[in-house]
């Protein structure tokens, strides 16, 4: 008689059945992950080269929209930078960077 493994069985199995589909969508976002990091390495070097040599000289001047132009900027960085990083504390540090960035 085994009457702690019988009342153990339903929770661990609700448990695996909980965690079988963030663990299938943690897989999937790997993947996408790993399929488009390069692709976008590239597009953020594009998108950095002009921030530092558009974007930046365009807002020292007073062009009225250039604030609206920093902030889409910013939003094409963060996204560039949330796929390519890998590791979970990275990317809690982006999002809390630059959501203090846009708030101040």
């Amino acid at each position: 008689m085994r009457p702690v493994d019988s009342a153990l069985r339903p929770v661990e199995r609700a448990a695996a059945t909980w965690l079988n589909p963030l663990q299938a969508a943690a897989k999937r976002y790997r993947q996408w992950q790993e399929q488009w990091r390069d692709p976008i390495l590239t597009a953020l070097l594009v998108v950095l080269s002009l921030e530092v040599f558009v974007n930046i000289p365009l807002s020292r001047s007073h062009f009225f929209e250039a604030p609206v132009f920093a902030v889409g900027w910013l939003l094409l960085i963060v996204a560039a930078v949330l796929i390519a990083a890998r590791h979970w504390i990275a990317i809690v540090a982006i999002l809390l960077s630059s959501s203090l960035t846009v708030i101040a």
